[in-house]
């Protein structure tokens, strides 16, 4: 069977030369039979990619933009696939750079398994910044946690994530509500469980990740994240009458050991301080936006 056309869709509204290196890696890929081509959605940015795309288009790379007003990356993702080309959805960020037998796994995958929502790994491409390794070293845990069954996963996160077009639209795509760039992966994953799909794992599909932060940013960062996790329980209770659902004491624990488990001092130290304070502004966010919705019908604890 042949590998299946593909379309990697990146959202953006940020300079050129932040989407360069991605589109670098892109045109490096081994892509063997699997044809593929790149759909920038310019999301309402006001910095020119013509060039860029121009630039590219001349090295050989399939590209296109698309520019949408700005709507936030879940709308900008949406409309991607609406105006894809390919039968597989590559999603990614303008800061990340995939390996180069990323599309070549992903293409895989999704033969044998056509009706998953795919994810790949993700590593820090920044390891000298001390947040951009705090959020790594996160984002590790968990993968780590909900993860742990590649064929029975349940979290990936937007910057490294595939479906079929097909399926993918008939999952309903993003949560359009979400307007914060926090929240929209983790209902798109509980969705599809809850509507019978299945999350797939592929550690072979693996990006870099240059997320560039400071400690003003990170805790930005995970302040929307709070915001994020409150649209998103919220939506649950509305769609589904799903309880709020607390982790156990045990996860927390967990996930500020981690860092001192898998990193060498004193990052280690480090990360373990910067993830503390991002459960601080994630529960901080958490509850400013929840305060202006209805009480939440119970809270459930556990996994």
């Amino acid at each position: 069977m042949s590998s299946p056309g593909i379309t990697v869709i990146i959202p953006t509204n940020r300079p050129a030369r932040i989407l360069e290196p991605c589109l670098c890696a892109l045109n490096a890929q081994s892509v063997n039979d699997v044809s593929f081509e790149v759909l920038v959605v310019n999301d309402g940015g006001t910095h020119d990619l013509t060039s860029l795309a121009d630039s590219m288009r001349a090295r050989g790379l399939t590209i296109r933009v698309l520019d949408i007003p700005q709507r936030g990356p879940g709308p900008a993702r949406n409309a991607g696939a609406a105006a894809a080309g390919g039968d597989l959805l590559v999603f990614t960020d303008d800061d990340c750079v995939p390996e180069p037998g990323w599309l070549v796994a992903f293409a895989a995958s999704s033969q044998q398994h056509p009706n998953a929502l795919l994810g790949g790994a993700v590593r820090n491409l920044l390891p000298h910044r001390l947040a951009s390794e705090a959020s790594q070293v996160l984002v590790e845990f968990l993968y780590a946690y909900y993860n742990r069954d590649p064929l029975d996963a349940r979290f990936f996160t937007s910057n490294n994530m595939a479906a079929r077009r097909d399926v993918f639209l008939g999952h309903g795509g993003f949560d359009e509500t979400f307007a914060l760039n926090a929240g929209e992966d983790r209902d798109l994953c509980a969705r599809w469980r809850e509507q019978g799909g299945r999350l797939v794992f592929v550690p072979d599909a693996r990006i870099g990740h240059a997320h560039d932060l400071n400690a003003r940013r990170f805790w930005e960062q995970h302040y929307r994240y709070g915001k994020g996790a409150a649209s998103y329980w919220e939506g649950r209770r509305r769609s589904t009458g799903a309880r709020l659902q607390v982790e156990p004491a045990a996860f927390y624990r967990d996930l500020l050991l981690y860092p001192l488990r898998h990193r060498t001092l004193p990052g280690a130290v480090a990360s373990a301080s910067l993830i503390g304070l991002a459960q601080v502004a994630n529960a901080l966010g958490f509850f400013v936006a929840a305060a202006r919705w209805p009480v939440f019908s119970g809270v459930k604890t556990g996994r």
